[in-house]
């Protein structure tokens, strides 16, 4: 009797172990907020529709703030041996993020997928940062460029054709020159124009002006003929002509704007969804105004999978990566944010199709690509970005001369990258 007893109990252990549902695989996805727009719902609404699909796989986004905080929340996870499993960072960290054993190389989960033939299929400008001593490290979602916006009823107002945006730098100043607005009390109702005062779109000003202030990973051109015509144009529109305020950022600048407190601003198309859906007049989108040349920056972050994990998580983090930027999703995250579709094959959906035709803005981006570069990629990333953003600061905020700010900066920023050098 007491045999056949537990021959029992051992066969319905068995009937358990066979029928019971395996615990599902839990990814922290540490995604940064850092653009105006709600996409913190529209990340979250995504992974819930992962999780639905894929029982077996659960992904818990955390939202850490600026691409700063990801990477702060990954070097901390790291050293407490609980890093995110999944991260979206700035893809001109991957320099930092090898040089951490943040990441691992995806060559392998790629080759899977089909190798170059999958990866043709994504824009090229948005994996440049990703190739890396033979290795791609990243896998592109959220990416941007810089795009010119403006109010055509303040053009209108303001007696301008407002069915054409400034082409040139000169331009710009006379443009912003009309649409200023001043109160009797000499205070701003209305800016004429607002850039962020950050590296970004300095880098597009540098580049426009005849040379970009990066090279290699470890050169910095800070002090150049075309840096000192950059920051100079920067200083005239805030201290000479007094047409712009002396600091903003993207999410302050598409506030503003749709507000009717600027009537121009350069952005990222990050914020196109918000201006889209909160500006109460007529706008357009343009690509940036040219110096010498046109040009604007690339930027945005991308899938990254922590090295400091189990296989069978970084092979769950591959499956949602891969999930995520199937093109009806990277359409779909498109229309909802205003980044670009990170793959071509995305542009051609009819529901992409129908999008651009109702807001033809949002193709400007995509046209602007033929003049676009890769953000630029540093050892010390966001050290080298603090230099250049403190000097741009600096010298907007007390009018100092351009060429010392940057000769200043340029000596900080060749001491940050010394070691960096070939031969040191």
């Amino acid at each position: 009797m007491a045999n056949r007893r537990w021959a029992l109990i051992a066969g319905l252990w068995v009937l358990f172990a066979c029928t019971a549902v395996a615990q599902p695989v839990i990814l922290e996805f540490a995604y940064p907020v850092g653009v105006a727009g709600p996409l913190a719902s529209v990340i979250d609404n995504l992974c819930r529709e992962f999780n639905k699909q894929h029982p077996d796989i659960q992904v818990i986004p955390v939202f850490a703030g600026g691409y700063a905080d990801v990477m702060s929340r990954v070097k901390l996870g790291i050293a407490a041996g609980q890093p995110p499993d999944i991260f979206i960072s700035t893809t001109p960290t991957t320099l930092e993020l090898i040089e951490l054993g943040a990441i691992i190389p995806l060559d392998e989960y790629i080759a899977a997928e089909g190798g170059e033939a999958w990866l043709r299929d994504f824009v090229p400008a948005f994996l440049e940062n990703a190739r890396v001593e033979g290795h791609i490290w990243y896998i592109p979602w959220q990416h941007s460029t810089l795009i010119f916006y403006w109010n055509k009823d303040a053009f209108r107002e303001a007696g301008l054709d407002p069915e054409r945006p400034p082409q040139t730098w000169d331009e710009v100043i006379e443009y912003a020159q009309k649409l200023t607005i001043r109160r009797p009390d000499g205070t701003v109702e209305r800016w004429g124009i607002e850039i962020p005062v950050e590296g970004w779109p300095f880098d597009a000003l540098c580049a426009q002006a005849g040379q970009r202030y990066i090279g290699k990973p470890y050169e910095v051109f800070l002090n150049t003929e075309a840096a000192i015509d950059a920051l100079t144009f920067l200083n005239d529109l805030v201290n000479k002509y007094k047409v712009m305020p002396s600091y903003r950022l993207y999410g302050d600048s598409a506030n503003d704007f749709v507000a009717g407190k600027a009537a121009m601003m350069y952005n990222s198309t990050g914020s196109l969804a918000f201006v889209r859906d909160n500006a109460k007049f007529a706008w357009g989108t343009a690509f940036l105004p040219a110096r010498k040349v046109r040009g604007a920056p690339t930027g945005g972050g991308g899938f990254y999978i922590s090295a400091n994990i189990s296989k069978a998580k970084q092979d769950a983090a591959w499956k949602f990566i891969t999930w995520m930027v199937e093109p009806e999703r990277t359409a779909f995250w498109s229309r909802q944010s205003g980044y670009l579709p990170v793959r071509f094959s995305a542009y051609n959906l009819p529901e992409m199709q129908e999008y651009y035709a109702k807001y033809p803005q949002a193709l400007t981006a995509f046209k602007q690509l033929e003049v676009a570069f890769a953000e630029a990629m540093w050892y010390q990333r966001f050290q080298i970005f603090d230099i250049i953003n403190n000097a741009l600061e600096q010298c907007l905020a007390y009018n100092l001369d351009p060429a010392k700010v940057l000769a200043e900066a340029q000596q900080k920023a060749e001491a940050v990258l010394a070691p960096y050098k070939p031969g040191k």
